[in-house]
């Protein structure tokens, strides 16, 4: 009798991290790297090849990460701003009782009593 192992489990978080841009450019330099310690005609060449490559290599997951962070940032600023006292009651809600304005224009918190 043969018994049937499911490999999805397993499978699909390395498919996932594989289809990542910046795991697969740190892989190519990687391969790049070995592949470039593999030809003996360039030994002289080495280390500076291979700095190079990686330096590329970070280089352009350093960019690919700016931007994501610029696009996350831009998604981010679409949301409605919140005023000073909605962010002092998100922050300190436990704390808070209320808060107001006096009539000389200034902001009066009041604190939960325990």
């Amino acid at each position: 009798m043969t018994t049937q192992i499911n490999l999805q489990p397993i499978l699909t978080p390395i498919l996932a991290f594989l289809k990542n841009r910046k795991v697969i450019v740190s892989l190519c330099a990687l391969l790049l790297n070995v592949a470039l310690a593999a030809v003996p005609d360039l030994a002289s060449f080495r280390p500076a090849l291979m700095t190079v490559i990686t330096g590329l290599a970070l280089g352009l997951i350093g960019g690919m990460t700016y931007a994501d962070a610029i696009r996350a940032g831009s998604d981010a600023g679409s949301l409605p701003p919140m005023s000073n006292t909605d962010l002092i009651k998100l922050l300190l809600g436990d704390l808070i009782d209320s808060i107001s304005t006096d009539l000389n224009g200034q902001t009066v918190i009041t604190l939960k009593k325990e």
